[in-house]
């Protein structure tokens, strides 16, 4: 089995159990990412189509996610690497940079040069994910119960930002 059949297989069994909306998809394959945004984030199939063989249910508007552990952005503090992580982000048509709290001493730049339609995530690979100023229609808010955390804008804080964030972990 694939990547991509896999991925076929999960948003299958998600929605099949009611719980598509309130999932995230994350993956660091930007293959994988384009793939799930092309034959399900893909508006202009409103309806099931065939194509491969494969029966696709049509437009899900799926929340995706492009995972980064370590790039050189977590070292090297520069726009231009920066830019390049926002760029293969964009390839991909994800919603989510999902990076690793060591990218946190770049958290202002990151900030500044985030567009309006891409989320930051930050975790540690654990069962706790931070996200920075979500979209209104979220799927963290279709969680029961939604849940904030209170330490990382002490985290925030220590590095020299001001702004509360509004915290989710699932």
């Amino acid at each position: 089995m694939d990547d991509e059949d896999l991925a076929d297989y999960v948003i299958s069994d998600l929605q099949e159990r009611g719980i598509i909306e309130s999932t995230l998809l994350s993956s660091a394959s930007k293959d994988l990412l384009v793939y799930i945004n092309k034959f399900y984030n893909n508006p202009n199939y409103k309806e099931i189509f065939i194509e491969d063989n494969k029966i696709y249910p049509g437009y899900l508007n799926l929340d995706t996610g492009l995972v980064y552990w370590i790039t050189t952005n977590t070292f090297v503090n520069y726009e231009a690497f920066t830019t390049i992580v926002y760029s293969e982000l964009e390839k991909t048509h994800a919603d989510y940079l999902m990076l690793h709290g060591s990218n946190l001493r770049n958290y202002e730049m990151l900030k500044k040069l985030k567009s309006e339609n891409v989320t930051l995530v930050f975790w540690y690979f654990n069962d706790e994910m931070y996200l920075i100023e979500p979209k209104p229609k979220h799927w963290a808010f279709n969680l029961n119960p939604p849940i904030i955390s209170k330490s990382f804008n002490k985290e925030m804080n220590d590095m020299g930002s001001s702004k509360e964030c509004k915290l989710w972990w699932c």
